[in-house]
């Protein structure tokens, strides 16, 4: 075997052992990998909001743009970030889906202000007419917490209406099909 095969081979256990708290086969990192690759439309090594959401025909809302921000630093996701990324986000149950959206909205440390959870409810089911009952339920029955709840009331509240992250849900379970 050449030094260079050594040290490919190196490189190639050192890059796979990042992985290993997920329990993530060789295969396994490949094939996240090369769907990287695929995402990765400009060849730059890492994938912006675009591609992201682009390439993988996420619904384009800006609930999916949230979620590649939260996981993302800089506006991109190298390789490492993104199998992070997918394996955190893909990986949430419902309490900590209900977590995680209230954390994205939370501006005014830790209450969720009725502004805020108006563009929640924008982001996840945009600004037309589409699901506008459920809109509006949502927004009627929040009304009765008040202008400010923590994660506590909002998880109530959630549990009281689990349609109202259905949207959520489904960006969920499509990366979970198309990258997991």
């Amino acid at each position: 075997m050449s030094e260079e095969d050594v040290r490919k081979e190196r490189e190639q256990e050192k890059f796979l052992r990042k992985f290993d708290a997920f329990q993530f086969s060789e295969a396994d990192v490949m094939g996240l990998k090369k769907k990287f690759e695929t995402l990765d439309v400009d060849g730059r090594g890492s994938v912006d909001v675009d591609e992201f959401v682009v390439t993988l025909r996420l619904e384009c809302s800006k609930f999916s743009e949230r979620v590649f921000e939260a996981f993302s630093e800089d506006g991109v996701l190298n390789f490492s970030q993104f199998v992070v990324a997918m394996w955190n986000f893909c990986t949430l149950d419902d309490a900590a889906m209900t977590k995680f959206s209230f954390d994205i909205y939370d501006q005014a440390s830790d209450h969720l202000t009725d502004k805020a959870f108006a563009v929640m409810m924008n982001d996840l089911y945009g600004k037309g007419n589409a699901n506008a009952a459920e809109k509006k339920k949502a927004k009627e029955d929040l009304a009765a917490v008040g202008k400010l709840f923590n994660i506590d009331q909002f998880a109530a509240f959630i549990k009281e209406h689990p349609t109202v992250l259905s949207p959520a849900m489904k960006v969920q379970s499509s990366l979970q099909e198309k990258v997991m």
